[in-house]
């Protein structure tokens, strides 16, 4: 696979192997429980990064959290005031036909698209317009979203089923419980009835003085994943700044895969090296990261292995997608 990579040019990626790259994480619309609706077939502005705010946190070998500032540096107060300037602007450029380009920017043929549903505030049926939206699109493989707190999460899942979901997708800390609480344990046992994937924000930032706190720590996953053996779990980011803990995760129970937003190639290698290539999937997090960061953390973590670099960018997805049963 060629690659030309130079982020502060408009160089891209050039795939020579064909790889048809499915990316497993992105989003549409306005994900957060406040802030404006979006029409997702605008045409608008390509949405800034508010990950990468400035050219010293671009190095592709220190993704992520791991090449974030200090908490209390200037430069941290730097990004974080970037971030939030942006953020509007990200919102307003989350549409299809924004994704759609950057996927022929990056070389993906196919996103999965993960909405965020609200008991309270945001969109309390944001995956209704997502799947009357994307499922005109044959690239975009929309997924649904339930909140664990709210009414009928049992009748509100089937439903989205019915209407051709490729699977789900929970945020502890968005949507405020903990994976081991009743509600999610209720939503994954209906989910589990359908074969149905689900994909979870997980990890902490690195700097929480008692991470056990975080809904999305990884030290809250261990009683779902005893509970449903069987399902297909997949831990988003892979834990963030507790990769090794995901990793240990994955090792424990053959069902949970890791998705690889955010890493660098270190650590993706290290999850590859630990659990199988079998188990790693690619994913950007479109539109808060340009997947042109991501992608060559891949890239660079399968370099001289072209079976392996398939099974991480393609082909884990595809099985993932074909056992749902749908």
């Amino acid at each position: 696979m060629g690659l030309f990579f130079n982020p502060s040019t408009s160089a891209r990626m050039d795939f020579s192997d064909q790889i048809p790259v499915i990316d497993f994480h992105t989003h549409l619309g306005n994900i957060f429980p406040t802030g404006p609706r979006i029409h997702l077939e605008a045409r608008t502005d390509s949405p800034p990064s508010v990950m990468i705010t400035f050219p010293g946190m671009a190095d592709p070998d220190q993704l992520f959290y791991r090449n974030r500032p200090g908490r209390f540096s200037f430069n941290s107060l730097r990004h974080g005031l970037l971030s939030l300037y942006r953020r509007r602007k990200m919102i307003r450029g989350a549409t299809i036909p924004n994704l759609q380009q950057s996927m022929r920017e990056n070389g993906i043929s196919r996103s999965v698209v993960l909405p965020i549903e609200y008991a309270r505030g945001g969109s309390p049926r944001a995956t209704l317009e997502l799947l009357a939206v994307c499922l005109k699109y044959p690239e975009i493989l929309p997924f649904c979203s339930v909140d664990p707190r709210g009414p009928e999460v049992r009748k509100h899942l089937r439903e989205y089923i019915k209407l051709g979901a490729r699977g789900l997708k929970l945020h502890p800390n968005f949507q405020e419980f903990k994976p081991s609480d009743p509600g999610c344990l209720e939503v994954c046992e209906e989910a589990s009835q359908h074969s149905l994937p689900v994909i979870f924000h997980t990890g902490t930032k690195g700097y929480e003085k008692r991470p056990g706190r975080i809904p999305s720590a990884l030290e809250n996953f261990e009683a779902l994943l005893r509970t449903f053996p069987q399902m297909t779990f997949i831990l988003g980011h892979m834990g963030i700044s507790q990769y090794k803990l995901a990793i240990r995760l994955a090792q424990r129970y053959p069902n949970v895969y890791l998705e690889t937003s955010g890493q660098p190639a270190s650590h993706i290698k290290e999850a590859i090296q630990a659990v199988g290539g079998d188990r790693v999937l690619f994913g950007s997090d479109w539109p808060l990261w340009d997947p042109i960061y991501p992608l060559k953390a891949v890239l660079d973590a399968t370099k001289g292995d072209l079976g392996l670099r398939k099974l991480v960018l393609h082909e884990n997805a595809v099985r993932i997608l074909k056992e749902a049963c749908l």
